[in-house]
């Protein structure tokens, strides 16, 4: 499994534990050259609605090392707006207190984070 993968299965778990899911897919594309959008299809349909999924306003969640702070949203685009998390999700150097999800996925580094990837 790459790294690609792995984050990829640890924001799977996140929604699964956050809004009870089981059945579901992500995918995810580049939005630019800093961003990537994640999208959650159940059944086959882009239908999941994260403001009724997650029944409280914020809670939080530990994942790994990682402490994740969900908000509450309408979109069914979730942001993490920072590459910390990416970072020790997948390398583990970094301890952060929090990260907010909410309307788009963006990582900030990408480009730096992809090229640390390659080398792996």
């Amino acid at each position: 499994m790459n790294n690609g993968d792995k984050f990829l299965n640890n924001i799977k778990e996140i929604i699964s534990k956050c809004c009870g899911l089981s059945d579901f897919n992500i995918t995810s594309e580049k939005h630019n050259e800093n961003s990537l959008i994640f999208k959650v299809y159940s059944n086959g349909t882009l239908n999941i609605n994260l403001d009724q999924l997650i029944t409280r306003q914020e809670f939080n969640i530990c994942f790994e090392k990682c402490r994740v702070k969900i908000s509450r949203s309408s979109n069914t685009k979730i942001k993490i707006n920072s590459s910390l998390f990416f970072e020790s999700c997948f390398f583990e150097e970094i301890d952060i207190s929090n990260v907010c999800f909410s309307g788009k996925f963006q990582i900030n580094q990408f480009d730096n984070i992809k090229k640390q990837e390659e080398m792996i």
